[in-house]
């Protein structure tokens, strides 16, 4: 038997009446949401030739679309859409990714309604506006962390959301790659853009521990301990030049 938008609405909403524990209303919304849409990314679904995953997509995105509509509130509405293009780019989305170019057009079409500066988006959970934002990136080539970062404290207007997202970018480039060109523009775009108190302070304090550890400054004391288990200090070496220098 075919199964129609209608029906597919229904067997939705069946499986969505058992709420998951400690989620407010709003979310069990998104939660619905993403159950919905989440049916199109089933191996057997995602491995439909282009005409066929079209028309599943279709029936689900409807099915949607209906429900959003019956939501109490434009407010929530808004939300519930935006949550619906997350999906989307999570799945038609990622189907064009994965080589369904025949749906390019169509996808495009879809997206068309986003609008990224939409002030419901920093009303949404953290992990919805990260994984909207992460998808928007990835769908328009912003692929590099830093410019994740920048792209982010530019557009969002919660202080929070920049903070939780764009902190640990900064700790991950320090380790990784030190005081570079680009963790010093980032700097600057945290200076410039954010929006939170803890992260403008973390990234000065950072800063401040990059430039007490760049070239021709004094090091830090430390202790370490060589292969054999025995601890030395920064000290020890005062004054002594390197065996490597000696040979």
């Amino acid at each position: 038997m075919k199964i129609t938008g209608v029906i597919l609405l229904f067997l939705f909403n069946l499986l969505g009446v058992v709420p998951s524990m400690g989620q407010t209303q709003e979310e069990k919304v998104y939660s619905k949401i993403d159950l919905m849409y989440n049916v199109l990314n089933q191996k057997d679904k995602a491995t439909l030739p282009a005409e066929e995953y079209s028309k599943c997509f279709d029936e689900v995105d409807l099915a949607v679309m209906l429900m959003i509509d019956s939501l109490p509130t434009d407010a929530l509405k808004a939300k519930a859409e935006l949550v619906a293009y997350k999906n989307v780019m999570n799945t038609l989305g990622l189907y064009v990714d994965r080589g369904g170019t025949d749906l390019t057009k169509k996808y495009k079409k879809r997206l068309k309604g986003l609008d990224m500066k939409s002030p419901f988006i920093d009303e949404l959970p953290y992990i919805y506006e990260a994984n909207l934002y992460g998808r928007y990136m990835m769908n328009n080539k912003i692929g590099m962390s830093i410019k994740r970062g920048t792209y982010v404290l530019k557009n969002s207007r919660n202080g929070e959301f920049q903070r939780r997202f764009v902190q640990p970018i900064l700790q991950g480039y320090m380790a990784y790659y030190g005081y570079s060109d680009s963790l010093r523009m980032l700097m600057k775009d945290v200076k410039r853009y954010s929006r939170d108190s803890q992260l403008l302070a973390f990234s000065e304090e950072l800063r401040a521990k990059c430039l007490a550890l760049s070239k021709g400054k004094v090091a830090p004391a430390f202790t370490m301990m060589d292969e054999d288990g025995k601890t030395y200090q920064l000290s020890d070496f005062m004054g002594k030049s390197s065996p490597i220098m000696q040979e």
